[in-house]
């Protein structure tokens, strides 16, 4: 095992803190599990999940986990419908171009391009980073940075910046708090786990929601379907299923990959039972 810890720090006064709770692992599928809390401060409420990634002997170790990440967000939003402004951060150990977050795609890296976020003049990257959907963290100032600590405090020295501090840079957003709140949820409060659906499968199986099935053989009408059916759906809950609802008509089943939280490990596990007839 890892032995390390997550941490969340905030000033009382400033923001109301929901407890922290890992994600249920139940398939140990992340070396660290995603650790997961809610905040409010004033009318902006929103949940963390923060990650670090696995590093590995590989890339391949690495966009296992990274492969994963669409499916903890989107059960983590779906857990509490009304929250939408989630944000997911953390040092990834794959800059955010990578092949590895294609089915995060309907989220928003917030630092791209070279703007590095470890200190080695050696091997710049870009591995630390938020994402989050723009459209619903309608909070964001528009105002981020890249602390480099080690050039301004310790001059380029990177062996005494990494063992006063880190082989990190800490890196910031600014989001407003005086906004009308447009998801107002439960005053920041995590939906317990058990009401997540858990990823229970090793690499080289089907990736699965559980305990969500497709409900009967019948093929379920992209088109006509309600709600409830289309959230029977293996990894479509209530907020993919509104999606699902707001993007009618479909043409033709591969459409439905126009619908932001429908990623490729997603299609494949449905495409074969839905339809637009």
């Amino acid at each position: 095992g890892v032995m390390e810890r997550y941490a969340f720090l905030w000033r009382q006064g400033v923001l109301q803190a929901q407890e922290g709770v890992l994600w249920p692992d139940e398939g140990d599928l992340f070396i660290r599990e995603p650790y997961i809390a809610s905040f409010r401060a004033g009318n902006f409420d929103f949940t963390l999940i923060t990650i670090h990634s696995i590093f590995g002997d590989s890339k391949a170790d690495r966009r296992a986990e990274a492969e994963l990440l669409d499916e903890v967000y989107n059960a983590v939003q779906d857990g509490d419908p009304a929250e939408q402004d989630i944000i997911l951060l953390g040092d990834f150990n794959l800059p955010p171009g990578d092949v590895g977050f294609s089915d995060l795609g309907f989220l928003t890296p917030l630092f791209t391009g070279t703007r590095y976020t470890t200190i080695s003049e050696n091997a710049k990257s870009l591995y630390d980073n938020f994402w989050f959907d723009p459209a619903y963290v309608r909070e964001y100032a528009g105002q981020n940075g890249v602390d480099d600590f080690d050039v301004t405090v310790f001059a380029n020295n990177d062996k005494a910046a990494s063992l006063a501090v880190s082989d990190h840079r800490p890196i910031w957003a600014r989001f407003r708090t005086d906004m009308v709140d447009d998801d107002p949820s439960r005053a920041g409060t995590v939906v317990p786990p058990r009401s997540w659906g858990v990823i229970k499968r090793s690499p080289s199986e089907p990736a699965q929601l559980a305990p969500k099935t497709a409900s009967g053989s019948a093929l379920i009408n992209l088109n006509t379907s309600t709600q409830a059916e289309l959230e029977s759906l293996l990894g479509v809950g209530p907020v993919i299923a509104q999606r699902i609802i707001a993007g009618r008509p479909y043409k033709k089943v591969a459409d439905l990959r126009r619908v932001k939280g429908i990623g490729v490990k997603k299609m494949a596990r449905i495409e074969s039972i839905v339809t637009v007839k």
